[in-house]
């Protein structure tokens, strides 16, 4: 009688005799990859007095190449317990290197740029990867935007700038949320020297760049404020003009970033919250946690509408200068120089005046219209 043997190991092998994986099993077996029949033979090796005869396997379609498929399930497996043993920020660092390493060998591409939860370092399960790819000029991408994934991280490319026209746009960035954006950003590798310190130096807010992304801002707060203070006097709707005071609360937060010469992001309002707790609480905590009446409304009005006022010298000394000579300069001429300025609020406050200036639609165009224009009186603001 034969002594019972302990189970030797399993060993899955192809054609050419790579070894896949090994586990425990009752019997050693070998595979054969050549079809016999439309399938795939399976010879015992060592037999078991109970199993003494050959097995065959037939499938209806020849299958695929196990001996890649248990490589690659190999793989996997490692990957998952390397990934188990990193923390979320590890895992998504890991994953950035691996894609900066693919595409760092592309000639087409000069530099990567990382922006989003893992640049500010607020990285969740759910975070993906925001990046931009710099590309040579005369580069033609088959798309603007690609989602794709790396590492078992999903990263979304938002865009293939050419080199040329990113360049520009850093050297002409004065403050706002794109300013906030990049800077906040990380340049992951750049092959151009000049652009790394190009990046660099845009990192830093400039002396003239957040008054005038300040008064920018201003525009689109003082419509939420119109739209509010409509809503309470003429409409008599308290609820929804509170609606418009809540979406005053992120434009305002980029504001007070900008008048602590801090760059805007899409977190500014918790930032904001740490620079101004007693006037955040006004204007972002009580309108989002609480029902208003229509003086509280009001009242939350007045203390923005301080704050502008309060920081006007400040933000009002780039258009100030631009005005100072005395004539009235159109609206058009203003926007081009200066940017989208909130002359109206300027106007009602009585810093400038309002006046109308003459201009002719088209160049040959014989017909006249008057364009809302602005003088900054000296003597009215000295005295």
């Amino acid at each position: 009688m034969r002594r019972w043997r302990k189970p030797p190991d399993i060993c899955i092998r192809s054609w050419n005799g790579n070894t896949g994986i090994s586990q425990k099993a009752n019997y050693k077996i070998e595979l054969n990859m050549r079809p016999v029949s439309n399938g795939i033979r399976l010879k015992e090796r060592n037999r078991n007095p109970k199993r003494n005869r050959a097995l065959f396997i037939l499938f209806r379609a020849r299958p695929p190449p196990y001996h890649e498929a248990c490589i690659h399930s190999h793989i996997y497996e490692r990957r998952n317990k390397m990934n188990q043993d990193m923390t979320q920020k590890e895992k998504h660092i890991h994953a950035l290197n691996s894609f900066a390493e693919k595409v760092k060998k592309d000639p087409c591409v000069i530099a990567l740029l990382l922006y989003g939860s893992l640049a500010y370092g607020t990285v969740w399960e759910k975070s993906d990867l925001d990046v931009e790819l710099i590309v040579r000029d005369g580069t033609i991408a088959p798309t603007d935007w690609v989602f794709i994934e790396e590492e078992g991280v999903k990263f979304e490319i938002t865009g293939f700038q050419q080199f040329s026209k990113f360049k520009t746009g850093l050297q002409k960035m004065r403050g706002g949320f794109d300013h906030g954006m990049y800077g906040g950003g990380t340049l992951v590798f750049s092959k151009d020297e000049a652009l790394q310190e190009l990046f660099e130096e845009t990192r830093r807010i400039g002396e003239d760049d957040a008054p005038r992304a300040f008064a920018g801002s201003m525009n689109v707060l003082i419509n939420w404020m119109h739209k509010a203070e409509k809503h309470i006097t003429v409409m008599h709707e308290p609820l929804y003009a509170q609606r418009f005071l809540q979406l005053c609360a992120a434009t305002f937060a980029d504001m007070v970033l900008l008048q602590n010469k801090e760059n805007p992001n899409r977190e500014s309002i918790l930032r904001a919250r740490q620079l101004e707790p007693d006037l955040m609480d006004t204007v972002y905590v009580k309108p989002g946690t609480t029902i208003m009446t229509a003086e509280e409304i009001r009242h939350t009005l007045k203390v923005i509408d301080g704050y502008l006022v309060h920081h006007m010298p400040w933000w009002s000394k780039h258009i100030i200068r631009f005005l100072n000579d005395g004539e009235p300069k159109t609206y058009s001429h203003i926007s081009k120089q200066c940017g989208a300025m909130p002359m109206e609020y300027l106007a009602e406050k009585g810093v400038v005046m309002q006046v109308t200036q003459p201009i002719r639609l088209f160049k040959k165009s014989k017909t006249t219209v008057e364009e809302v224009a602005y003088v900054y009186i000296k003597e009215e603001n000295n005295d």
